[in-house]
């Protein structure tokens, strides 16, 4: 991903829909879908075990998408990442597993061994965003533990502010107002907690398929919604597509 300045004010609840999250491996375009081309992209959850926690990232407020939302490291993957990854013929997913710890690197400086990493990130999820005016990220979401003693330190562009954070704090934030979540974020931090430990995490995500989540939108009360599907793992059918982006955690 790349910085993007764009004039601040209020942004549709529908661009944010548009772009939500998803990625790579076996994209495909339907000519239906030329309009809303899948951008492939990679996300990294780097774990602590004590206390169980989850390395996040403060977007910049003037980010064209996710603007001042609290997220995981991640971003697009684009050509270096597939040349990369050809150096891991069997392993499923490599050029999203490559961008996923690349992207760690470049926005949290937390560097992980490709040769050592590529193979033991564990799939969690796949989102692929809703149709919309925008662009439609489809993203797989990995799991890892973060290196032992290791420092994040934000880039100081995209990224403004970087830490490991407890999920069910982090939620408890984002529902007071402290902090802004994606949808997928959410969940996936809804996900963790209930796992409970950073164990428990990798296990489960180890012992099952990553599920597909390609949600749809719908409107109730005039607001917009996601309908997950039973398969996505989260527990739930339904999950509400807008959260406020507040003032950093402890402001």
């Amino acid at each position: 991903m790349r910085l993007q300045s764009t004039l601040i004010g209020q942004r549709s609840v529908l661009l944010i829909a548009a772009a939500l999250a998803g990625n790579t491996a076996d994209w495909q375009v339907s000519s239906a879908d030329m309009n809303n081309a899948h951008i492939p992209s990679a996300t990294l959850l780097l774990l602590r075990a004590n206390p169980f926690s989850v390395l996040m990232a403060k977007r910049h407020a003037n980010l064209a998408f996710g603007g001042g939302q609290w997220v995981f490291p991640g971003g697009r993957i684009d050509a270096a990442d597939h040349l990369a990854a050809a150096a891991f013929p069997e392993v499923p997913f490599a050029a999203a597993r490559v961008a996923a710890i690349r992207e760690a690197g470049e926005e949290a400086a937390i560097h992980l061994d490709l040769t050592q990493a590529v193979p033991a990130l564990v799939p969690l999820v796949r989102w692929l965003a809703p149709r919309g005016p925008t662009r439609r990220f489809d993203t797989w979401f990995f799991l890892a533990m973060a290196p032992a003693n290791c420092t994040a330190i934000a880039d100081g562009g995209e990224i403004v502010e970087v830490a490991f954070h407890e999920p069910g704090r982090m939620l408890e934030a984002a529902r007071e107002g402290a902090a802004g979540l994606l949808p997928p974020t959410a969940l996936n931090l809804r996900w963790l907690d209930t796992a409970g430990s950073a164990a428990a995490a990798l296990s489960l995500a180890s012992a099952r398929p990553a599920p597909f989540v390609a949600p749809e939108v719908f409107w109730r009360d005039g607001q917009p919604m996601l309908r997950l599907d039973a398969t996505a793992g989260y527990g739930l059918d339904e999950y509400p597509m807008h959260a406020p982006a507040r003032a950093s955690l402890g402001q």
